[in-house]
């Protein structure tokens, strides 16, 4: 019985170690996003100032619009599948401590439950990265025409 339960603190200890180097890099790439769209909104605000097409600078306000959306919704995607990850280990911690069979398996079907919700997260996360590039491309190229007026 006590190797059991040291061999399931190990596991656990495992599960807390890959929870915090999973959730750890997102705060410095937070910070490195604002930092991207400080400098963009900079760059973007004096192109706008000196731009006469009134329909570039209202597509280009609508795309820098549409890119903010989706930063934000990543970064709240990106939270819900790490909190998701975290339960999930949690759970699948608890199993392999848990003696009462029917507990365990029960344990065990609420991490593959998460699993599956991270899994969909991944997926949205994905097609917000797509999104993101197909924005930030658009942008580009307003851009670039702004400069050429």
């Amino acid at each position: 019985m006590q190797k059991e339960l040291q061999a399931a603190d190990a596991t656990l200890a495992a599960a807390e170690e890959k929870h915090t180097a999973t959730v750890q890099p997102i705060p410095a790439r937070l910070m490195e996003v604002r930092q991207k769209l400080s400098d963009a909104s900079t760059a973007s605000d004096q192109l706008l100032r000196t731009c006469d097409e009134r329909q570039l600078r209202a597509a280009h306000e609508a795309a820098n619009s549409e890119l903010s959306l989706l930063i934000r919704h990543r970064q709240e995607l990106e939270t819900q599948v790490s909190q998701l990850r975290n339960q999930a280990e949690l759970r699948t911690a608890a199993a392999t401590k848990e003696t009462h069979e029917p507990r365990a398996a029960g344990l065990r079907a609420e991490a593959e439950q998460l699993q599956t919700q991270i899994d969909r997260g991944q997926k949205m996360l994905k097609v917000n990265e797509r999104k993101m590039l197909e924005t930030s491309a658009s942008r580009d190229s307003i851009e670039q025409r702004m400069r050429e007026t």
